[in-house]
């Protein structure tokens, strides 16, 4: 065991021509697909976090749809006012429960809007930007969909 502890360290402590930019290419490929790894993950991350923040509004709003019956102008406008805060704009409430519903009937929260998305472009070309790497832009449309039941009293 010995010996070949001391070869191992014998081999390792060589210093052959090359060794040391060798070591230090490998660092910068690992280093560059490390830092593209983390960009994929963070714009990933703000994509799914938008989504989600737009899910939490839409629960909110449908607590208070199960309470009256139905959502209000004033409440549209307020979950109007929350998803502009968020980021989601453009946003279409066709379908949610705008008019009372009898007790025990259904009330809907829907509505789809448009979020910007931050892209990591890896050397593709996009619309109006030259090709080459960098940080873009995008819309994408979300929907989301909540239903409960009605619980207002009579």
């Amino acid at each position: 065991m010995k010996r070949l502890k001391e070869k191992l360290w014998a081999a390792a402590s060589k210093k052959e021509r090359g060794t040391v930019v060798e070591a230090l290419l490998t660092f910068c490929v690992f280093f560059v697909a490390l830092l593209a790894l983390f960009l994929i993950a963070m714009t990933t991350f703000s994509q799914v976090n938008a989504r989600w923040q737009a899910k939490q509004v839409a629960r909110d709003y449908i607590l208070v749809a199960e309470t009256q019956g139905y959502l209000t102008p004033d409440d549209i406008n307020k979950m109007r006012a929350d998803l502009k805060a968020i980021g989601v704009t453009n946003v279409d409430f066709t379908g949610t429960s705008q008019s009372e519903v009898p007790y025990g009937s259904k009330v809907y929260v829907k509505f789809n809007g448009v979020v910007k998305d931050h892209v990591f472009n890896f050397g593709a070309s996009h619309p109006g930007k030259r090709s080459g790497s960098g940080l873009a832009t995008q819309e994408k449309r979300i929907y989301v969909q909540r239903v409960s039941i009605s619980k207002q009293q009579e």
